[in-house]
C-alpha cells in the first residue's frame, strides 16, 4: 500500500467516527498526556490548534498554559514552520483550513527552546512512524531539533506499518485513547 493510499484509508476512518467520538477521544487522549513525564519536566511546549479531523488538544493547551507552561503553535511561512506564543487567541484561518498564530499579535518563538512537539498525524505504527498529511513541514522542523516528540491520533489511525522513508522523522511516543506507545531502542523479543 503506497502513502497516498494509507492516507485514503485512514481520511475514511476518521469520517466515520461521530463528532461525540472524537470528542470523547480527543479528552481521553487530553489527560493522558497531561500525566506523561515528558509533558511534566516541560517548560516550553508546541501543541498545535486542531481541525475537526484531529484530535483535538484544546483542553490540554488551556490546562498547560494555565499552569505556566508556555505553549506555542505553528504557523505555515513558506516551505517551513515558524513557532508563536499567541495572546488573546487571536488566529488566522490558513490556506489549509488551519486555525494558526496572527503573526502580527504573537510573539515569535525560537524553536531551540522547546522542550516537547506534540504533532497531529493521519497515521501511525507501533515502530512510531507518524504519517502526516504530504507537505513534509513537521519532519523539516524537526530536523536537529533536540525536543522530544509526542504524535496524538485516534486509535483507528493506526496503519500496521506506515511506509516511511529517510525524510520522516520517527516519534519518542504516539498517543491513542487506548494505548500510549513507546519507542524502545532494544526490544525485547
Amino acid at each position: 500500500m503506497s502513502k497516498s493510499e494509507q492516507r485514503k484509508l485512514i481520511k475514511e476512518r476518521i469520517e466515520a467516527l461521530s463528532a461525540h467520538q472524537k470528542a470523547r477521544y480527543s479528552q481521553t487522549i487530553c489527560e493522558s498526556l497531561l500525566r506523561q513525564p515528558e509533558v511534566l519536566s516541560s517548560h516550553v511546549v508546541l501543541s498545535y490548534l486542531a481541525t475537526d479531523k484531529e484530535v483535538d488538544l484544546d483542553y490540554f493547551n488551556r490546562v498547560l498554559a494555565d499552569n505556566g507552561y508556555v505553549v506555542c503553535y505553528p504557523r505555515v511561512n513558506g516551505d517551513k514552520l515558524d513557532v508563536y506564543l499567541s495572546r488573546d487567541d487571536h488566529y488566522l484561518l490558513s490556506q489549509y483550513g488551519i486555525r494558526e498564530p496572527d503573526p502580527l499579535s504573537s510573539l515569535p518563538i525560537d524553536p531551540e527552546v522547546i522542550d516537547l512537539v506534540i504533532l497531529p498525524c493521519l497515521g501511525f505504527d507501533e515502530k512510531m512512524n507518524r504519517l502526516g498529511h504530504g507537505k513534509g513541514y513537521y519532519d523539516r522542523f524537526l530536523t536537529g531539533l533536540k525536543a522530544e516528540r509526542i504524535a496524538v491520533g485516534f486509535e483507528v489511525q493506526k496503519l500496521d506499518e506506515v511506509v516511511h522513508d529517510e525524510n520522516d522523522i520517527r516519534m519518542n511516543k504516539i498517543i491513542s485513547e487506548r494505548n500510549v506507545y513507546r519507542y524502545l531502542e532494544n526490544p525485547l523479543f
